[in-house]
């Protein structure tokens, strides 16, 4: 659809709702708007909670007959649904039917798998009858492709030039809404907990809103309510008069940013909003508005904006001028819409198959299992060989395709098996590498580390011609030659060969910048990406925010349980208690027995052998529900060999802990100070228990603010998704595919 100039708009019309201000945005860009006002069949009878909460009544009869008479009347371009679809399947399908060429979308501004889903179940049926949905949630994505969408893009809130302003001193009486501290928005429990503190801590301020009197906190909260919900010029007003502006985001909703994201600075006001990754997206953190995620973080900061007034008024301007600068408003968005639709007809197919091969399993290197889910979303099937470690599997997308081969073994049988079996398993490995790789629907091949791409490096002296179409791109996971491999054997041919073998590939990952060095002739290369091990978006979804420790601090390490990672020196600190606080050391992972013997001993000599808790290894998904139970990770590596001076941003559990919410302790070194030093999640040691004991005393007295910080970085920087995108442009981009 290369031209767009009749719109049929249907949705709320109220001259008041954001959804009128879409509609009248679009009229002012140039558009012929025909709008239906689905207020008056929705609300405007006895029939409103059957329309509402079930879709179906007389006024949605009505709704949908107007829709078809405007569409054969007025025979639009565009069908635009805002938000909430009282839209029919029937009605839907004969649109398709009669008019194919007509687009319709549906902007989505709540959340229909949310916690009031319950209004949409009705009409879940019809999300794939649409050609695409405009989503503010990046949940919704999967959850509406689950129930068939075509398409699902994310457009965020914004705000109205016209209306969402600095009022000057013409306009409003500033002395009747002045305050120094204030909210606007309906009652939620959070809300109400975290205001009370502010006011029982000396702070005074204004709450404006429906549903506050109903609260347990009510009594010390009344005398700074001010009254309802307000709309309008009123809405504004309060918002101007506002020296500190709270934005508290709906949890119901599972919103990360909301209409007064930007409403708030638009209007020149300083916010200081709840930490979520797409505020920090939007606004710079201290520069163009300030977050929290604790109440002690909030109270720390409206005392010291309330004392520092032109910190406030500065990060007030940047915000304002951010707003602008950045296309926040009604216009910039409704374009990236309407852009979008545009280019409807001509957005890159889903790619037909790629090829993972990986010699693992794959839930033993959760990267990996970071790297399928995402390729998953751009291609219509991700085949993924690999041979069969892992008792279960991670629960991988639907159109994920999981090859395991030989049977079950862990990885320590299989490292004790004779070459002979070894030399088998690698064939078979290989062979079902040619088998998938070779089909004439496989666009692009991944070899996760040396042995795969020896693979790959035998094949091809076969088959290049077939191979050479493909786009090959070789990821390693691992240090190369830093293991001792027998000579001759399956690893020592893998190591030799890796560099004639990547002569032929089109694309190089590490996930360390660091060990480019072992790889020079990639240093000047387009083609090199780094993707450091950081835990993705899609499986840390949730954290151990705001679980401060009571009576037992639970200390946690994760991975290979070995020598020079201080657990010896934790287990000397385990009879002591900090701050009143017993310690629990979780030691998460596979141990050699001999290893697991020696400290086994040394607990039972320090009497602490109640208070260690040994896991052992387990599904990879299962991983962030038990370190969410946790209050500190530990991260400590001791030795100088290679793996340990590249270490920065490879080692994947340090960022699993910010993940999860947990200050991270790590080993004092350059490489880690080089990455982490920034943070106030991290705390170095010698690895000394004197030392560590210093450290978690630091910890304890700041608890909140630290895990707040450690999550916060983790959604908006330390994430999978933050630096794999890259490599989707570049597979996307490929000619190849």
């Amino acid at each position: 659809m290369s031209t767009i100039k009749n719109i049929l708009y249907i949705g709320s019309l109220d001259t008041l709702s954001n959804s009128y201000m879409r509609f009248k945005t679009l009229n002012n860009m140039g558009f012929n708007v025909v709008g239906i006002d689905i207020d008056q069949y929705v609300f405007g009878s006895v029939w409103m909670r059957f329309h509402f909460h079930l879709c179906t009544g007389p006024g949605i009869v009505s709704l949908n007959q107007e829709i078809k008479k405007q569409v054969d009347d007025f025979k639009p371009d565009l069908i635009w649904v805002d938000n909430k679809p009282y839209v029919k399947s029937s009605t839907l399908k004969q649109i398709k039917n009669q008019y194919p060429q007509i687009k319709i979308i549906n902007v989505i501004t709540d959340d229909p798998f949310g916690k009031f889903h319950y209004a949409w179940r009705a009409i879940y049926k019809t999300f794939k009858f649409y050609d695409c949905h405009f989503v503010q949630r990046e949940e919704n994505i999967s959850e509406l492709k689950n129930w068939g969408a075509n398409r699902v893009e994310t457009c965020f809130r914004s705000f109205d030039p016209n209306f969402h302003r600095i009022l000057n001193d013409q306009e409003f009486d500033l002395n009747n809404y002045k305050t120094e501290v204030g909210f606007i928005g309906s009652y939620e429990e959070d809300r109400e907990e975290y205001i009370a503190y502010l006011v029982q801590n000396g702070i005074k301020l204004t709450i404006t809103g429906d549903g506050w009197s109903d609260g347990k906190h009510w009594n010390i909260l009344k005398e700074f309510y001010t009254g309802p919900s307000v709309y309008g010029d009123e809405y504004i007003k309060r918002i101007n008069g506002m020296e500190i502006a709270l934005h508290f985001l709906r949890k119901a909703n599972r919103d990360q940013q909301d209409s007064r994201t930007f409403e708030i600075p638009a209007c020149g006001t300083f916010m200081l909003a709840e930490r979520s990754h797409l505020h920090l997206n939007f606004f710079k953190e201290g520069d163009e508005a300030d977050y929290f995620t604790s109440k002690e973080e909030l109270l720390k900061k409206v005392k010291y904006y309330l004392n520092i007034k032109i910190d406030r008024a500065k990060i007030a301007l940047a915000g304002y001028r951010k707003c602008y600068s950045s296309g926040y408003d009604h216009q910039s968005r409704l374009t990236h819409i309407i852009d979008c639709i545009k280019t409807n007809d001509i957005v890159i197919k889903k790619i037909k198959r790629i090829v993972a091969c990986i010699y693992i399993d794959p839930d033993f290197y959760p990267p990996t299992i970071n790297a399928i889910i995402n390729l998953s979303e751009i291609c219509e099937e991700l085949v993924v060989v690999t041979r069969n470690h892992a008792k279960l599997d991670f629960p991988f997308p639907g159109n994920v395709k999981l090859v395991k081969l030989g049977n079950q073994m862990s990885v320590l049988e299989t490292e004790k098996a004779s070459l002979i079996k070894k030399v088998f398993s690698f064939l078979n490995f290989t062979a079902n590498t040619l088998k998938y790789g070779l089909k004439n629907s496989t666009n692009v091949m991944v070899f996760y580390d040396a042995i795969p791409l020896l693979s790959f490096f035998i094949l091809k002296q076969f088959y290049y011609k077939q191979l050479k179409d493909k786009t090959i791109w070789y990821h390693n996971h691992d240090m190369p030659n830093t293991h001792n491999v027998r000579k001759y054997s399956v690893g020592w041919f893998a190591s030799k060969y890796e560099h004639r073998a990547m002569k032929d590939i089109n694309l190089f990952t590490l996930p360390s910048d660091d060990r480019l060095d072992f790889y020079p002739e990639w240093k000047s290369m387009n083609k090199y990406i780094s993707i450091p091990n950081y835990p993705s978006l899609n499986v840390y979804k949730t954290s151990t925010l705001g679980k401060i420790p009571s009576d037992e601090i639970r200390i946690i390490f994760q991975g290979t349980i070995g020598e020079e990672h201080a657990l010896e020196a934790l287990i000397e600190l385990l009879n002591d208690k900090i701050e009143g606080k017993s310690l629990r050391l979780v030691l998460k992972g596979s141990v050699r027995p001999n290893y697991k013997k020696t400290l086994s001993e040394l607990a039972e000599m320090k009497g602490v052998s109640d208070r260690v808790d040994w896991v052992g290894l387990g599904p990879y998904c299962e991983l962030p529900a038990l370190t969410t139970t946790c209050h500190i990770g530990i991260a400590i590596y001791m030795g100088n060999d290679n793996v340990r001076k590249t270490l920065g941003t490879a080692s994947n559990k340090i960022y699993e802990y910010a993940a999860s919410g947990l200050p991270v302790i790590l080993y004092d070194n350059a490489q880690f100070r080089k990455y982490l030093d920034k943070y106030n999640w991290t705390f170095f040691t010698d690895g000394s228990a004197s030392s560590l004991n210093e450290i978690i005393r630091k910890i304890v007295l700041n608890y909140n603010e630290i895990s707040g910080s450690s999550r916060n970085s983790f959604e908006s920087e330390l994430n999978f998704e933050n630096k794999f995108n890259q490599v989707l442009s570049y597979i996307n981009a490929s000619k190849k595919c």
